[in-house]
């Protein structure tokens, strides 16, 4: 990089950080990443967009991984902004220069001299629908149709493939965040809220929800409320479904700091970083079938330690995919499901793995695979079908959870705020 990103190093850091009244963007990275290369001259010219505004520094993880550990970095490049010396955002993976300077105007970081045009070509920047009552009509109209053709379903993560697909995708006919936030001037933490409903959507539905989102209203805390409300529902047993106090006492954690947070007190980053290191040492190295409940817990509070303002990856996985299998665990859990139970798909998964192993080239052919499935049905067939049959038990009690969550949402929907104009 050049002169306008600064070098740091773990002795340099807390030094660095402590440096002026402006923000600092610290970018950690490794040579060998690809994306971070990538990043490079885009921070360049990031720093000297923002000079006077913003400093740009970078830290080689692989140089300090000490420092990775400090900051429970679980990929790289992760940007990390701070102001007043605590860290306030972060977002890992690639970003554009459009996205980056997106990110840094919803958090308040504005390049010198920037016009209130520019300013505003964020696309979250006049609320949902863009303040815009028509486009709210249009998208609602849209949706509503779809819905009553059932084109909008459940699903684990957000698609959209042969004129179907899940709420999110059939908003934009797509999966793209960036395009999901352009159209409808939502956060896609809130499309990844509505996944996480995992409902097949009727007419009803959507009526419902889109009845109670006002033109401009700001969403941005809607996702993480949802969590919050879903991860504290005095009627969910959490301490038997999740077996391990360890776990849970991280889990009462986690519901104070997210509060704290939700209420702009900014807990410490010490904290979140501390709390994020004790969830990633529970988590099993093996992925254990026997601790999968626990494993998938450990991952969505993971990755809402602390929860980003903008990373679409971390949004689905924390929401779509490890947010849904909870979902389902609360059913599983009314059903009466065993523990071997719940570790059934997981035993099955190391079944298969262990006999792909065992193939020319590690890998399956189709021949083999077949075989494999014949010699599952053979050896576990009677278990398989007792499964399958819980399974559908599972998917017909579903509605009992999800039309819990989606009373929740409305009410949270009815509280949200406009977004405040710059």
């Amino acid at each position: 990089m050049g002169q306008q990103v600064q070098e740091t190093s773990a002795d340099l850091l807390d030094a660095d950080l402590a440096q002026g009244d402006g923000a600092i963007l610290l970018e950690l990275w490794a040579p060998w990443c690809s994306p971070c290369r990538a990043m490079a001259p885009m921070l360049e010219d990031l720093a000297g967009e923002y000079a006077g505004v913003l400093r740009v520094l970078k830290l080689d993880v692989e140089l300090y991984p000490e420092v990775g550990v400090r900051f429970a970095v679980r990929s790289i490049p992760t940007l990390i902004l701070f102001k007043g010396g605590a860290e306030v955002a972060r977002a890992s993976g690639s970003r554009s220069g459009e996205q980056l300077r997106g990110w840094l105007q919803r958090e308040g970081v504005h390049a010198p001299g920037a016009s209130v045009a520019a300013i505003v070509a964020d696309p979250l920047a006049r609320g949902a629908f863009h303040g815009d009552e028509r486009l709210k009509s249009v998208l609602h109209a849209r949706i509503r149709v779809q819905a009553q053709a059932g084109q909008v379903l459940a699903s684990r993560f957000p698609y959209w493939q042969g004129g179907k697909g899940s709420i999110s995708g059939a908003l934009t006919y797509g999966t793209s965040a960036e395009e999901f936030e352009h159209l409808t001037g939502m956060p896609f933490s809130f499309a990844c809220a509505l996944e996480f409903l995992c409902s097949n959507w009727t007419a009803d539905m959507v009526d419902e929800v889109f009845g109670e989102i006002q033109p401009g209203a700001d969403l941005h805390d809607v996702a993480a409320r949802l969590m919050c409300n879903f991860l504290s529902d005095p009627d969910y047993d959490w301490p038997v479904l999740v077996a391990d106090e360890a776990i849970v006492g991280l889990l009462e954690t986690w519901l104070d700091l997210m509060h704290r947070h939700l209420d702009k007190q900014q807990p410490d980053a010490q904290q979140w970083n501390a709390l994020a290191m004790q969830l990633a040492y529970l988590r099993s190295n093996d992925r254990d079938p026997y601790r999968t409940v626990q494993d998938h817990m450990c991952e969505l509070l993971g990755l809402l330690s602390p929860p980003p303002s903008h990373d679409d990856a971390v949004w689905v996985n924390a929401l779509s995919i490890y947010g849904v299998y909870l979902n389902f665990v609360i059913v599983e859990g009314q059903l009466g499901w065993s523990r071997d139970d719940f570790a059934f798909e997981g035993v099955q998964m190391h079944w298969y793995l262990a006999r792909e192993r065992r193939q020319p080239g590690g890998r399956f052919s189709d021949a083999a695979l077949a075989e494999a499935h014949r010699a599952w049905q053979r050896e576990h067939g009677a278990l398989q079908r007792r499964h399958d049959l819980l399974q559908k038990q599972a998917v017909a009690y579903l509605p009992s959870v999800t039309s819990r969550l989606r009373a929740q949402l409305l009410q949270l929907l009815k509280d949200a705020p406009q977004v405040v104009r710059r």
